[in-house]
């Protein structure tokens, strides 16, 4: 999909770095001596290092959206076992950016040089006072945006992605997705080796060191979250795969079935399942979860578990316990 940024009058911001980067030059981060540990100086700054620039990499984020812990670690994991190999996932080519990766650039502290830290080594203290924006690991290839009209000021503190003059242009199809929606399809007709050889085309492109021997349904969904980060909405996928488990009566990834009943008797067979219903992406302070119970079950200790309930029956008495996410 081609977004016009060339003009003034055909200018559409598309700030990824800025909206979904990690908050990493803010003054709540620091190193063991208290100084603050990574700087965005502009380049006509008389402290600015070339080779110390992440402004230019990474872009000035404000983590207005930012990952989950599973979608930063848990993921990434493919028989037991983090696939590092993973290009999606690989650090070593820049793909993806541990925070540990950045080293601090100010010339102010005596830490200059070497390797941020979330905690101090000797001390055990916590050196960042928001750990929710400023501290994650994220997937760069997929938010970096070169941005034209920053480059091009050589005073610029601001690189946010797609500003004017910037090439803003986004997925909106991909043959990765059909061989997902494939695999997805063949699951549901009982071909569990056409699904996994599905699964695997993906993986072996994308250089995985782990691969698997047969897929489940959890599996497929989280090789799409891999595949397809900020270009779908989870929740979304999550409900429609969840239909998709009722009509063909295929069990989840923990065996359990599902039906287009309107009531459930077993409180495990609701549409969403509670591990896999929880977003990749958490916006900051808008997430929301209020939990609704029906009389019955007042006085039962369980946690939220995310529903969608069917059209026309979202006051229905006698329910199961839903959680609903506000963003």
């Amino acid at each position: 999909m081609g977004l016009p940024n060339s003009s003034d009058q055909t200018h559409t911001d598309f700030l990824t770095m800025r909206i979904l980067g990690p908050f990493w030059n803010d003054g709540n981060l620091k190193m063991p001596d208290g100084k603050q540990a990574v700087m965005n100086y502009a380049r006509n700054n008389r402290k600015y290092k070339q080779d110390a620039d992440y402004l230019r990499v990474l872009g000035r984020g404000i983590a207005t959206v930012r990952l989950t812990h599973f979608a930063q670690r848990g993921l990434w994991v493919v028989n037991g076992v983090e696939d590092n190999d993973d290009l999606r996932h690989n650090s070593t080519i820049g793909n993806w950016v541990h925070m540990t990766d950045i080293k601090c650039n100010n010339p102010d502290s005596k830490y200059f040089g070497q390797n941020i830290m979330l905690h101090d080594p000797e001390s055990g203290a916590l050196l960042c006072n928001d750990t929710i924006r400023d501290w994650f690991d994220f997937p760069l290839y997929k938010i970096y945006l070169k941005d034209m009209n920053a480059e091009a000021n050589e005073g610029a503190t601001q690189f946010n992605g797609a500003t004017k003059g910037s090439n803003a242009n986004w997925y909106l199809y991909r043959l990765a997705e059909a061989y997902l929606v494939r695999a997805e399809a063949r699951l549901y007709q009982n071909d569990v080796s056409g699904a996994t050889e599905d699964v695997n085309a993906l993986r072996e492109r994308a250089r995985c060191s782990q691969f698997y021997s047969a897929v489940n349904i959890g599996d497929i969904a989280n090789e799409r979250a891999r595949e397809l980060y900020l270009e779908e909405w989870r929740n979304v996928e999550l409900t429609r795969i969840s239909y998709g488990l009722a009509k063909s009566g295929i069990p989840d990834e923990w065996g359990n079935t599902y039906s287009l009943g309107r009531r459930r008797q077993d409180r495990r067979k609701l549409l969403v399942s509670a591990h896999h219903a929880l977003l990749l992406l958490q916006p900051r302070l808008h997430h929301k979860i209020r939990q609704r119970r029906s009389p019955e079950l007042h006085d039962q200790q369980e946690k939220p578990v995310l529903a969608y309930p069917e059209r026309g029956h979202h006051r229905q008495q006698g329910r199961p316990p839903v959680a609903e996410l506000r963003l």
